[in-house]
């Protein structure tokens, strides 16, 4: 996992920089997505389940991060935190 990586004193101008942090963006982006989908998971196969089950197969629903911070779970709760 560990890099050598030669730093000089324009390091940040450099495009293997940018290069590394446009990588990094974007790692973090979908690490935020699979983040969330778990936590949503979890919340709707514990506290949320009776919730969970009244919605129609093929329904939608858009969970706010206001509702993902408090889910009443405290492992949910923990991962947000």
């Amino acid at each position: 996992m560990s890099k050598t990586i030669k730093f000089t004193p324009d390091y940040r101008s450099g495009a293997g920089y940018r290069e590394a942090l446009s990588e990094a963006i974007t790692d973090l982006e979908k690490f935020s997505d699979e983040l969330e989908t778990t936590i949503e998971g979890l919340a709707t196969t514990g506290k949320w389940k009776a919730w969970s089950d009244s919605i129609p197969v093929g329904g939608e629903f858009h969970f706010t991060n206001e509702m993902l911070i408090d889910t009443g779970d405290a492992n949910v709760d923990a991962i947000i935190a």
